[in-house]
């Protein structure tokens, strides 16, 4: 990078530290959170599964001396939430009278099991007194995969055939199930829709209960309530309005936002950090570059002195390129994504000063598995190298990151199995 742009922004930065006004809103921000937080201490903040087991722990009828009545307000906000969208109620196939039944006029106490990850399923509530079941699929940072609801309710379809069966789509933001995704449209129509602004919603209500007498909840359990809903406002999984509106006065600032944005662009990045000490390990690898976030080039030592590689080498056209091409004719490089690393095998072909090499460079290698046929210049086509989930990354965030590193090595394993693959052909 540019010496002035480093001094340029690093200006920008003492500027944003070094302020009176931006020090006192920041104050402002903390204080509206609580000074310490029972879930943050335990790692559990960007956790996906650690929420659910917060979540199935309150909906059951555990120690905390709610018996059902988190679950039971659960279900009435659901309804609620999934009517606030008109478009996607209207196309519901659910039976929301029946469910009201449920909820108000149920024959026989309510006996709640809560399983979590049975067969995959975040949550899944089994009320065996009444035969009803329940599925919530809880989103928060993960994406919805490809027909993952789709299957889940076939599961529990075919499982709890005689009992009533409702399916609850919890998010962040209230997101419906993707139309793009392979759901099957009636499978989507059966997903009610929740956010974590109905969980912030019921544990004030439940509090409000208690201060005022009608309910009598035990001290320990309203601190896990208060430090469950301080954690979803401090990391942003349900607005905060002091907050937002302090947050607005800063990002408001030209100048405060700059700093901002550097800051953001320069936010370490565990899985990166983890990709560059597998690399700097491997003494089989040649590191090509080893700056920014986003992607990382390198090559194998017995790949890149092989003579028809150093050949095609050879013929770069130097002047038209500088950086990691200005010697290489064909590299592997890897990007780094929020929650995965993807790799490639690429060749600078169609400036190479000796087309002729290249064809047969590329007729040589056209039969080995994982190449594609036909383009000159993504050998590979971009491939998965390895995907963690976010509770991987946060609990590695606290310096043992050996899991990711472990995983990453086998990803690598899979690189050099192909430029092993490439050599036998091109010894041929």
């Amino acid at each position: 990078m540019d010496s002035n742009i480093i001094d340029r922004d690093l200006e920008i930065i003492k500027n944003f530290i070094y302020n009176d006004e931006v020090q006192m809103l920041l104050s402002k921000i903390m204080n509206s959170v609580k000074e310490f937080n029972i879930f943050e201490i335990t790692g559990m903040q960007e956790q996906e599964i650690k929420h659910s087991n917060t979540l199935a722990w309150l909906f059951g009828d555990n120690e905390h001396g709610l018996d059902s009545r988190f679950f039971i307000e659960f279900l009435k906000k659901s309804i609620i939430a999934t009517q606030s969208n008109s478009d996607y109620y209207d196309n519901l196939i659910v039976e929301i009278n029946k469910l009201r039944e449920y909820i108000y006029l149920s024959n026989r106490k309510k006996e709640l099991e809560v399983r979590r990850e049975y067969n995959n399923i975040d949550i899944v509530v089994i009320d065996q007194n009444n035969k009803h079941v329940f599925l919530i699929e809880n989103k928060i940072y993960s994406s919805e995969e490809e027909k993952q609801l789709y299957t889940y309710f076939n599961n529990i379809e075919k499982e709890f055939n005689n009992y009533k069966r409702y399916y609850i789509y919890l998010t962040k933001d209230l997101l419906e199930p993707r139309l793009d995704l392979k759901n099957n449209n009636v499978v989507r129509q059966n997903y009610l829709l929740c956010s974590y602004k109905e969980i912030v919603e019921i544990i004030d209500e439940l509090i409000e209960l208690n201060i005022n007498g009608i309910l009598s909840i035990k001290d320990e359990t309203i601190l896990i309530l208060e430090s469950y809903k301080d954690l979803l406002i401090r990391r942003g999984i349900v607005d905060n309005d002091p907050i937002q509106e302090l947050c607005n006065k800063i990002w408001a600032n030209p100048k405060y936002r700059e700093a901002l944005e550097i800051l953001i662009n320069n936010k370490p990045n565990i899985i990166s950090d983890c990709l560059d000490r597998v690399l700097e390990k491997d003494k089989e690898i040649i590191r090509l570059d080893k700056y920014g976030t986003k992607r990382r080039t390198f090559t194998f030592k017995s790949f890149d002195k092989h003579p028809m590689i150093q050949s095609l080498h050879a013929n770069v056209d130097v002047g038209r390129f500088s950086g990691v091409w200005k010697d290489r004719a064909i590299v592997f490089r890897i990007n780094i994504e929020d929650d995965k690393l993807e790799w490639c095998l690429i060749l600078k072909s169609k400036t190479n000063k000796d087309q002729q090499l290249v064809e047969e460079f590329l007729e040589k290698i056209s039969n080995i598995k994982g190449i594609r046929k036909g383009n000159k210049s993504y050998l590979t086509g971009w491939k998965n190298l390895c995907k963690f989930d976010y509770d991987e990354i946060s609990e590695m965030g606290n310096g043992n990151n050996q899991k990711i590193e472990n995983k990453i090595k086998e990803g690598i394993k899979n690189i050099k199995t192909l430029a092993d693959a490439i050599i036998v052909e091109l010894d041929k």
